[in-house]
């Protein structure tokens, strides 16, 4: 394998390892079930290889969202960056094979090419026109856009994930999401940061998600601290002594590394095992569960408050327990729970930045601030699952500011999830969740009756929505959305 890669994750030179010699059909396969998130560097590689299909770059370029990421370039550079040096092989005719079709990301049934990808094309053409593309980072390659191709997928059945027992395991360590922050109990006081607070964030970047993951965690964080550490000695010059503490402290904290390490290792080869184990039973009768994925923001802020600390009288925000707010139940109680918007003192007042582009959704403090094209949506698809507030907005030229609803989800649920069956879950004293990472979340459906919106009580910090509810955001056009999938709902 390249020595370029050496450094990349285990699960990941694994998949790499497996797929070097196969078919540039085999890679396309993988490619399409690969997590998007986790398995970057394997991406990455296959997107790289000289006989790389222009089918597989096509799937890859519209997985990234496009349009957003154009429009957001400058806050998302990173990706754009990825995706540029993708256009770039386009444009010099790097994707010389193209025989497997492709006609867009998720045909309805009764397409043979996705409508909404075809419209997203436009969208990228009509931004590039009104912005001058020569002002942009990049444009649409029109060679990417379907339909194209003349055949399906060729594969063995060693090269289906569906059949190949060794792909189960490889995809249980790369396919099963992005790293979850812990959840800590959620009855406990939290102060209250900067303004406006980003909802708990579950994607915190793809290295630094793959690192959280990882068994090597407390080997990153103890170079951190040498590094910080050494760091700070140069530039105060202490006293000797220090010098002495500081050595010390580093041994010390290098055996105790180790030893959390190989620790680690050891659980998370036994969860794989769990989790190959869990999708086996699930996917025995080869129905696809619908994903449950949790809602949040993609953190493009361009707007700030103008009376975060009056909102009510103890200066508490927007409230969620801050200081003792007097929320009706406690956080583990239904029906309700904690979510009720509070009775404000003054009406939460947002300044815009004229220069941004206003999004649809911003989540903040667990709430939810939408516009009114997003509130039509929920309105329309879980009227009985928000409450909303009307908020006061400007910019900061002094014009008036765009509509803004502070919005919370009160529809909540407790023992949803199949805690058995959901290895990487553990259970706090406090009856809370607590989340060592991965998506194999089981959902029971008898218990959420069809809600597609909703709260889970022993895990009260996140709003979580279904597979039907990410594409009706998606064919509406609903801009500031990310989605995490965290589990499945079986049939």
């Amino acid at each position: 394998m390249d020595g370029k890669f050496e450094s990349y994750a285990a699960e990941q030179r694994a998949m790499i390892d497996w797929l070097t010699g196969r078919s540039p059909d085999a890679r396309h396969a993988i490619a399409q079930d690969l997590n998007f998130d986790v398995a970057e560097d394997v991406f990455e590689w296959i997107l790289t290889q000289p006989d790389c299909d222009l089918a597989t770059a096509a799937s890859y370029f519209w997985r990234t969202e496009p349009f957003d990421l154009l429009e957001n370039s400058a806050y998302r550079s990173e990706d754009s960056m990825t995706v540029q040096r993708l256009i770039d092989r386009v444009n010099a005719g790097f994707y010389s094979r193209s025989e497997i079709f492709y006609g867009g990301q998720e045909p309805r049934e009764g397409e043979e090419v996705d409508s909404s990808t075809l419209e997203e094309a436009e969208l990228l053409r009509e931004f590039a026109h009104d912005h001058k593309a020569s002002n942009l980072p990049w444009t649409l390659p029109e060679a990417l856009v379907p339909p194209f191709g003349h055949r399906a997928v060729r594969i063995s059945d060693e090269e289906d994930p569906d059949k190949s027992e060794e792909l189960r395991k490889l995809f249980a360590g790369l396919g099963t999401g992005s790293g979850l922050i812990p959840a800590e109990a959620m009855g406990a006081d939290q102060p209250p940061g900067k303004m406006p607070q980003p909802a708990q964030q579950f994607t915190v970047g793809k290295k630094a998600a793959a690192s959280s993951r990882s068994p090597f965690t407390p080997f990153y964080l103890y170079i951190a601290f040498v590094a910080a550490g050494w760091g700070l000695i140069y530039v105060f010059d202490p006293p000797w002594h220090v010098y002495t503490v500081m050595l010390c402290c580093c041994l010390g904290f290098a055996r105790a590394t180790f030893t959390q390490v190989r620790f680690g290792m050891k659980e998370k080869a036994d969860k794989r095992v769990q989790t190959v184990s869990m999708e086996r039973s699930v996917g025995s009768a080869r129905v696809k569960p619908q994903g449950i994925y949790i809602l949040d923001s993609n953190g493009n802020y361009g707007w700030e408050f103008a009376n975060w600390d009056r909102l009510q009288p103890d200066g508490g925000g927007l409230g969620l327990n801050y200081r003792g707010a007097p929320w009706p139940d406690s956080m583990l109680d239904l029906p309700r729970g904690p979510w009720r918007i509070p009775d404000y003192v003054e009406t939460p007042k947002l300044i815009f930045d004229p220069k941004r582009k206003v999004q649809d959704i911003y989540a903040v403090d667990y709430f939810l601030f939408i516009s009114d094209k997003m509130k039509s949506l929920l309105e329309e698809f879980a009227p009985k699952s928000c409450e909303y507030l009307l908020c006061e907005t400007e910019f900061s030229n002094g014009k008036t500011g765009p509509r803004i609803w502070l919005c919370s989800v009160v529809d909540s649920y407790r023992k949803a999830v199949d805690v058995e069956n959901s290895p990487l879950i553990r259970v706090t004293q406090w009856g809370g969740y607590m989340i060592s990472g991965g998506a194999d979340w089981h959902f029971l459906p008898d218990v959420l009756k069809g809600t597609q919106l909703f709260r889970l009580v022993e895990y009260a910090g996140s709003i979580f929505c279904d597979q039907t509810f990410k594409d009706l955001c998606k064919d509406r056009r609903i801009r500031g959305t990310s989605f995490q999938q965290v589990g499945f709902l079986p049939k």
